[in-house]
């Protein structure tokens, strides 16, 4: 199935769970089907060229990639042709509606600050980016927790709602402010019981120093700590003062490994891995060989990248062509971090679960989750 929101193009696969999003040319190539009798590559390039590469401003390298990527989707049978369509995205949002998943919120994501102990090149607040923030100070309030927190624990008294509840801590860094965490921690084992609630953070691992280490396993945390690979592949993540993350990183992951069990450290130690040109899923295997761990990869951001450095952002985002060049790890890549992003987004609208429909092609009021910032 083939879901166009607003603009913005979905391949969706309901028996597989699986969400693919679809770049302007492979949509326009799924749509122009009837007229595909040949899927070479020079024969697509040369067919739908002018009817891309100028109405949609689309760079001439850029759509070689893209068809390029579409003749292997297909290939590997990851896509399945149907008509474009628009889904009906009108309703009536009550009190009682947004009273209901108030109450039935899973999981909730604290913002704890803006600032950032690192300069990683390729962050989206950085300066390679447009960003209204470049790692300001601001953090979140424990007043703004608390506040937060007791009107949740109000709704579900109400609704006699028991589940379990995540939370999760981001930034910046989130470690800068371990205080708010603590804090925090303790307010959701008094209200909602400590044996009800699971905890994640999500860290750049600088800070992840024994102490810290200890308070995050005693409180059976889920720690996600951001790792390109070895050395150099990891030579983007830089201090304040342009020192590689890298040794102090792993020293700390040493210590945590060393001051938990072998289970605890394989089931609750997720390793993220930023995709670019010195590193990729298929060839760099340091992170797996040293931690047994999978890392999970992510995308550069490839939004508001400031024209002075279009060319750097190309250069790092070259590795792209080695992440479709085996079917097993283009599965994994969907697996890993696509489906998990993604998929909750247009669930509903699917009517999988619930009737509800979107009003903004994303979401319902507290759809299951909610992220507090700072502001």
């Amino acid at each position: 199935m083939i879901i166009d929101a607003k603009g913005v193009i979905y391949f969706v696969d309901i028996n597989r769970r699986e969400l693919l999003y679809l770049h302007p040319v492979i949509a326009y190539l799924i749509k122009n089907e009837k007229l595909l009798n040949d899927m070479d590559e020079e024969y697509l390039l040369g067919k739908f060229i002018k009817d891309i590469l100028y109405s949609k401003n689309i760079q001439l390298e850029d759509m070689k990639y893209y068809i390029s990527k579409f003749v292997y989707l297909k290939k590997m049978k990851l896509l399945e042709f149907s008509s474009l369509q628009r889904p009906n995205f009108e309703v009536n949002i009550t009190e009682e509606i947004i009273d209901h998943k108030l109450a039935n919120i899973t999981s909730i994501t604290f913002e704890v600050t803006e600032n950032c102990n690192l300069r990683c090149e390729y962050c989206g607040y950085g300066e390679m980016y447009n960003s209204e923030s470049h790692y300001k100070k601001n953090e979140l309030s424990f007043e703004k927790v608390r506040t937060f927190l007791n009107l949740l624990h109000k709704a579900r008294l109400e609704k006699n709602i028991t589940k379990m509840i995540i939370l999760q801590f981001y930034g910046g860094e989130p470690l800068m402010k371990l205080n708010i965490i603590k804090k925090t921690v303790n307010l959701a084992n008094e209200l909602f019981g400590k044996d009800n609630t699971i905890y994640g953070l999500t860290t750049n691992g600088m800070f992840l120093n024994q102490d810290n280490a200890k308070y995050l396993i005693k409180n059976n945390f889920d720690i996600y700590i951001s790792l390109d690979g070895n050395k150099e592949e990891n030579s983007y993540r830089k201090d304040i003062k342009g020192k590689n993350s890298f040794e102090t990183v792993v020293s700390n992951l040493s210590n945590l490994r060393n001051n938990c069990s072998d289970n605890y450290f394989q089931r609750k130690i997720k390793i993220i891995a930023v995709a670019h040109d010195k590193n990729s899923r298929l060839n760099s295997n340091y992170i797996f060989k040293e931690y047994k761990i999978k890392p999970r990869f992510t995308r550069l951001c490839k939004n508001n990248v400031k024209l002075s450095h279009q060319e750097k952002f190309k250069n790092m985002n070259s590795y792209s062509d080695n992440f479709f060049s085996e079917e097993n790890s283009t599965r994994n890549y969907f697996e890993n971090f696509e489906v998990e992003n993604h998929w909750g987004l247009i669930r509903s609208q699917l009517s999988i679960e619930e009737q509800n429909r979107f009003p903004t092609g994303t979401c319902t009021p507290f759809y299951n989750r909610v992220f507090v910032t700072v502001n």
